[in-house]
């Protein structure tokens, strides 16, 4: 497959990492469509990029996840989260509902990157983010 012809799917567009990621993505030739599954409206559709809505609890709201590539830079602090629940469902289960529903669309993608936007991590933090990383093998 040429990298013209490429697709891939985004998480996180709006962050530090997943924001210069697709901007990087949609001026360069590497890829021939980009997807971004956001959790509200972003304007950031246009050209080879489309964006979808979502509810990261319901599957189907995912669209085509059938890609050749996938990012996740979906992140967010305890803080923004407002309790330990919250972030592990933005820092875990919607990655993991994403990754699970590609795969299960047939997506057998080269790359899969996981990324972080946190530059500055707080100590209080530092306890639940690493086992929030923790998946099923």
């Amino acid at each position: 497959m040429t990298p013209a012809a490429r697709t891939m799917l985004l998480l996180g567009a709006s962050g530090l990492v997943g924001g210069h990621l697709l901007r990087r993505v949609s001026a360069g030739a590497s890829y021939a469509s980009v997807t971004l599954l956001t959790r509200r409206a972003l304007g950031l559709g246009a050209g080879k990029v489309k964006e979808v809505v979502v509810d990261f609890d319901r599957a189907e709201t995912f669209g085509e996840v059938a890609v050749d590539d996938v990012f996740c830079c979906l992140g967010t602090t305890i803080k923004k989260a407002g309790s330990q629940a919250a972030f592990r469902k933005v820092d875990l289960e919607a990655p993991l509902a994403v990754a699970r529903a590609a795969r299960q669309a047939g997506a057998r993608p080269k790359n899969t990157v996981v990324a972080r936007d946190r530059i500055a991590v707080k100590r209080s933090t530092l306890v639940s983010a690493p086992r929030s990383r923790r998946t099923e093998s």
